[in-house]
């Protein structure tokens, strides 16, 4: 498990503050360009997104989680936040570091700089798993969908799954039968 450890953490230090927040309060809103990386220093934060003019929880983090490593990454082309993070309980305390200052010492410290990356793609590609798997998300996207010619229909994501399953299954063991 690769994980930057407290003297890495450190280093980046000179260059946070700390924030308390209380519960349901919003620490990063979505659909702004942000200029820091996270760490949940203690508590609970909530990941919300608008889909459909609904709030949706797609993700809960915890104590020592990081977020805003995608703003870190696509910081040249001032791309705006994809969700929200709010506070989910009270006294939630949040390390806000600026990413100029994070850039610098991954510079200055190549093993920070490394290992700082790869903590990033793990996490990125572990959300990209399991994105599909929030069901509520999924359920408001069906149910926003339309019957037009040009959309697909109201059952789009469960064919798609269906599909899915149906390529994962070994030979010899699928439902539908080959002529």
């Amino acid at each position: 498990d690769i994980k930057l450890s407290e003297r890495e953490w450190a280093l980046l230090t000179a260059g946070s503050e700390v924030k308390r927040y209380q519960a349901g309060q919003e620490i990063l809103a979505q659909g702004v360009v942000n200029r820091h990386l996270f760490r949940v220093k203690k508590g609970v934060v909530r990941v919300e997104k608008m889909v459909n003019g609904q709030s949706v929880v797609i993700d809960k983090m915890k104590e020592k989680s990081m977020f805003g490593e995608i703003s870190m990454l696509l910081r040249a082309e001032q791309k705006t936040t994809t969700a929200a993070i709010v506070a989910d309980e009270n006294g939630t305390e949040i390390i806000k570091y600026k990413i100029e200052f994070v850039v610098d010492m991954c510079r200055i410290e190549h093993e920070l700089s490394e290992k700082l990356h790869r903590v990033i793609a793990i996490k990125l590609s572990e959300r990209l798993r399991n994105f599909g798997s929030n069901k509520k998300l999924t359920d408001i996207a069906s149910d926003s969908e339309t019957d037009e010619p040009d959309k697909p229909d109201k059952h789009h994501t469960t064919i798609d799954k269906t599909e899915k399953t149906e390529k994962e299954k070994p030979e010899g063991h699928s439902s539908s039968t080959k002529q």
